[in-house]
């Protein structure tokens, strides 16, 4: 389906469920299962129930929910149930059991109206986009401004020169377990000019799935040729980055007057917070903007 998607120019957003409340509730599942990973003592269990006429069970709601736990850092196993009766719109129960106490976690579905809502948010969204995206992209609290200490992350590879999905996911929790504010993959410090596009997009998927909307994710997207660099920023805003940082071209060293030309030229449509950089022989320029706005609101740092 993402093939499809790709070589038809198109935008999808995919998800076992759209409503506006069960999104929320797998972010709570996430950060809970986040929380309790450590402790030992406390095993897990997913239920759910849903209507007779519901073919599914367990639901790709329960199975997603599960999942999320898993890439929360919860490795132990998950007894996962379900029933079918009656005409129950649906109820996902996540629970935590230990002999000193038992947290549960629960959403119960009274209409189909959250889900309706969240799916018309979802075509809102992804109106003017490119690639497919989960619907958790569509949920995610974006701001205009990304403030305090980012990690610049590196990129590790295996021995074979492949991307090693497995370091890249403890890197980020590491950065995240430790306090940092924000997430910056496919910078040139991740290596990105050595990147292919596919793996690109891989490294910021994973961050984002690391992240789970707890930090924002500033994804890399810069370069020589400006509908490339136009093209890449598209590709990551459409996967679900929180931003974008793109650094000018490093070895010509435009003027800043050619590199404020150079961001005019991205269409209306292309909305993220951005972060520029600039390399040149004297001071060191950033300067930030939403790319729909008409100029840049510039400030200077000088190296």
């Amino acid at each position: 389906m993402k093939a499809i998607v790709e070589r038809s120019g198109i935008g999808l957003v995919w998800s076992p469920n759209f409503s506006v409340g069960v999104n929320v509730f797998s972010r709570l599942v996430a950060e809970a299962a986040r929380l309790l990973a450590a402790e030992e003592e406390y095993g897990a269990w997913a239920w759910e129930i849903h209507h007779s006429t519901k073919q599914d069970a367990p639901s790709g709601t329960l199975l997603k929910l599960v999942d999320d736990m898993k890439k929360a850092g919860y490795g132990r196993p998950v007894d996962a149930a379900s029933n079918r009766a009656g005409r129950h719109p649906g109820t996902h129960e996540i629970g935590f059991d230990s002999a000193a106490d038992t947290i549960t976690l629960r959403h119960t579905a009274r209409s189909r109206e959250g889900f309706a809502r969240g799916a018309l948010k979802a075509a809102r969204w992804v109106a003017g986009k490119k690639g497919s995206s989960s619907s958790a992209r569509c949920f995610s609290r974006r701001s205009d401004h990304v403030y305090g200490c980012g990690t610049a992350l590196v990129t590790p590879f295996r021995r074979d020169f492949t991307l090693d999905e497995a370091a890249l996911r403890r890197l980020v929790r590491r950065q995240i377990e430790a306090g940092i504010d924000f997430l910056v993959p496919c910078g040139t410090t991740g290596e990105n000019p050595t990147l292919q596009r596919a793996e690109h997009l891989r490294v910021v998927e994973i961050a984002l799935e690391e992240a789970q909307g707890k930090v924002p994710v500033v994804a890399g997207a810069g370069g020589y040729n400006t509908a490339e660099v136009i093209e890449l920023a598209r590709e990551v805003e459409a996967v679900g980055a929180s931003g974008i940082l793109s650094v000018t071209p490093y070895y010509n060293k435009p003027s800043k007057r050619a590199c404020t030309s150079t961001t005019r030229r991205s269409p209306p449509r292309y909305g993220c917070p951005s972060l520029y950089i600039a390399y040149r022989a004297g001071p060191a320029s950033t300067w930030s903007r939403p790319l729909s706005s008409g100029s840049p609101r510039s400030t200077t740092s000088w190296a």
